[in-house]
């Protein structure tokens, strides 16, 4: 049975599923934080896989995105409490069940806008 989200988290998961960039950046605030394995395997040269502000975290998400045919986020575990949202789940890209890995995700808001996140592989 999948865990209840928040309307904030279900938009964002939402958005990502979507491959919808315009609507994934909007969800970050100005001043965000993204930090990612994805980032150093995206950008070899960003040793600390940290992303500051919203226009690098755009590029980042127009490169992932463009990489992909489909995204899936499958939750397993989800807790919140104020402005702080930790997520676990199964990450199926492209339609790679084999692929298939878990994360967790750690998300800070303000609002509805994220303003830190921090990915974690299994």
């Amino acid at each position: 049975m999948e865990p209840k989200l928040s309307a904030r988290l279900s938009r964002w998961r939402d958005s990502w599923q979507a491959l919808a960039v315009a609507e994934i950046i909007e969800k970050y605030a100005e001043d965000a934080v993204h930090e990612s394995p994805g980032v150093k395997r995206l950008f070899p040269d960003n040793d600390a896989a940290r992303l500051e502000g919203r226009a690098a975290i755009a590029e980042f998400v127009a490169v992932a995105a463009a990489r992909l045919r489909s995204f899936r986020i499958e939750p397993f575990s989800v807790f919140e409490s104020g402005d702080v949202s930790v997520i676990e789940y199964r990450r199926i890209a492209n339609d790679d069940e084999a692929g298939a890995i878990k994360v967790c995700e750690v998300i800070v808001w303000r609002g509805d806008r994220v303003v830190a996140s921090r990915v974690y592989h299994a």
